[in-house]
């Protein structure tokens, strides 16, 4: 009992932490909790299991129990509140439901197919948390299966599986240097998440911390989809161009987020190495180093001589000008309000809605 309380403080405090509350005043607050469950525990649990209905009283902290959980869940958005593999989870099926290799994602699933299949429903109703409130009560009922006469020892697992944290509903992680989203979610910020999951893109930092301010973050979202799904300018080039803003902007941020789609764009990992380095590199074309040039220059300050828009203008129409632009003055400007703003980097395999190059 000790050594279970023990080995989930480290939970408590990490979860603790991220909601928002002090972290040795919540530990100490988890000893009390099953140092009290470890001394009343099993006079409480033999007091019932000798009661004529102790069945029916272990179905009834069962179905209550599990209700809790559910409101617990329903009352906040399972991406924004709760950070789930559910984007591991979906590839991996999805994968699996063309028939293709599950585990060759970027996202990098990890775990045994009969998992996943069991998370298939859930997936297939929109949020895969809803799994855990199912595991509640499966657990319960093997607790009181294996059990035998002995019944207090089922009374002592349900209890100790509600005194951990691990079935608790995970709070978003530090995500920025700004709090958790508001619960319930602005419709805007809704409609903007609910569409991001049809489009196959998962909901990322950026959307959890821009989100405080849902109108800016709706006209964001517009602006990046534009880019990169209305533009004449081929998808490809613009993608080499986002990178190397964000490489000059410094964002770390945006970095991770858009080396995955050059890889998408078709760029080898020599290419993208290269990027930050392009004047000294024969990895790319004419066209493309004239495009670098422009946002070298442009990014650098904005003065952009006659020489460097001159060899821009030579392969792109004045549109195309106009869109790249716009692309390094937007990225330039998200770059720096991921590094004011402290936006962490995912390490989940969360990505943005990638669509096709």
């Amino acid at each position: 009992m000790a050594l279970y309380g023990a080995a989930n403080v480290p939970f408590v405090y990490k979860y603790g932490v991220r909601a928002g509350l002090p972290g040795l005043p919540l530990i100490l607050a988890y000893v009390v909790l099953v140092a009290t469950l470890g001394i009343l525990g099993p006079r409480v649990a033999g007091w019932l299991a000798a009661r004529k209905h102790s069945g029916r009283l272990y179905l009834a902290f069962v179905l209550l129990a599990t209700a809790s959980l559910a409101v617990l869940m329903s009352r906040f958005d399972p991406v924004a509140i709760r950070v789930t593999r559910a984007p591991a989870i979906h590839e991996w099926l999805e994968r699996a439901l063309r028939s293709e290799f599950p585990y060759a994602s970027a996202v990098m699933p990890s775990s045994f197919p009969f998992l996943f299949a069991l998370a298939l429903p859930f997936d297939r109703m929109g949020d895969v948390g809803w799994l855990q409130m199912v595991a509640l009560p499966a657990f319960a009922a093997l607790c009181w299966k294996a059990s035998g006469e002995r019944r207090r020892r089922a009374w002592m697992a349900l209890g100790l599986l509600l005194a951990a944290p691990l079935l608790a509903a995970e709070e978003q992680g530090k995500v920025s240097r700004l709090p958790p989203l508001p619960q319930p979610l602005d419709p805007i910020m809704q409609e903007m998440f609910d569409k991001r999951r049809v489009m196959g893109g998962a909901i990322i930092n950026l959307q959890l911390t821009t989100g405080h301010a849902p109108k800016f973050s709706r006209a964001a979202a517009t602006m990046a989809f534009t880019i990169r799904f209305d533009a004449v300018t081929p998808r490809r080039l613009l993608e080499l161009v986002i990178l190397r803003t964000a490489e000059i902007v410094g964002s770390d941020y945006e970095i991770n987020q858009h080396r995955p789609l050059m890889k998408l764009c078709g760029y080898s990992e020599a290419q993208i190495a290269q990027v930050a380095s392009w004047q000294a590199s024969t990895l790319f074309d004419e066209k493309e180093r004239a495009l670098l040039g422009y946002v070298e220059q442009m990014a650098h300050g904005g003065n952009v001589d006659d020489p460097a828009f001159a060899a821009l203008a030579k392969f792109f129409a004045p549109q195309e000008i106009v869109e790249i632009t716009y692309t390094v003055g937007s990225y330039y400007a998200n770059g720096l309000l991921t590094k004011a703003l402290r936006i962490e980097v995912e390490t989940d395999g969360r990505l943005t809605v990638a669509g096709r190059c």
